[in-house]
């Protein structure tokens, strides 16, 4: 019996690991846009009773102010009482809509849902491969190394369609959500500064996928080197060639 190389068991295991992990991760990425529509549908009566509730909160507070503005007796009191009201008057509950366009936008939505199935695929096809190289089937080295392939492939394309085209898409409907939560500042307080942060969000994108094409890649790029080494192949095709052991009554 050819013993089996712990180069090939080290990568079968390794590749049933991923398969699991990242089809679980696939499997959720397919799912966000119909998760946050269904979220956001039932946050809207919510929102609606929030939105009702600060603005009667408004009001009152407003009121109070100007009844106390009537009682100041220097004009310095009523200047400041003045800047109170007009805060807020200025304030506003903020649009939660804008929130959810990050993952219900069209483009978006789509971009997730065709790369978490695509993602799930391949990831079931590194799953099988691994399980078929522990007995080392040949077909399960072959199609080990068309799913790395394929694997390199789609990363690459699909992370940089994410950073060049939906992060970019993203990233104003972040900043405008961040504009929308400034509205609540307190009263007397300055807003928070103008932080980017669609374009922190676009340089985070663009940090994370340059490391997990590198990792993810270099793994697949290793994957197909073991597999296709000369004594790799020779032990796969010397367990190929055993005879099988039929048992009969």
């Amino acid at each position: 019996m050819s013993p089996r190389p712990t180069s090939v068991t080290a990568v079968a295991v390794i590749n049933i690991i991923l398969g699991v992990l990242c089809s679980c991760s696939s499997l959720s990425m397919t799912a966000t846009p119909a998760i946050m529509s269904a979220y956001q549908q039932s946050m809207t009566p919510m929102m609606k009773q929030v939105k009702q509730q600060f603005e009667a909160d408004k009001r009152r507070e407003i009121a109070r102010l100007r009844a106390e503005r009537q009682q100041a007796t220097t004009a310095e009191e009523r200047q400041q009482i003045d800047e109170k009201i007009k805060t807020w008057q200025a304030m506003k509950t903020p649009d939660m809509r804008k929130f959810f366009g990050l993952f219900t936008a069209p483009q978006v939505a789509t971009f997730y849902v065709v790369t978490g199935i695509i993602g799930c695929l391949l990831n079931l096809l590194l799953l099988i491969a691994g399980i078929g190289l522990f007995p080392l089937a040949e077909w399960a080295r072959k199609l080990s190394i068309a799913a790395s392939v394929m694997g390199i492939i789609f990363t690459l394309t699909s992370n940089a369609f994410n950073v060049f085209v939906i992060t970019p898409t993203m990233a104003p409907s972040l900043q405008a959500m961040m504009t929308e939560i400034q509205k609540m500042s307190p009263p007397g307080q300055p807003p928070s500064p103008g932080t980017n942060m669609g374009a922190m969000m676009q340089v985070w994108t663009a940090l994370w996928s340059g490391i997990y094409c590198l990792l993810l890649c270099g793994w697949l790029v290793a994957v197909i080197v073991i597999l296709s080494n000369r004594r790799v192949r020779d032990t796969f095709r010397a367990a190929a060639a055993r005879p099988r052991h039929n048992s009969r009554m």
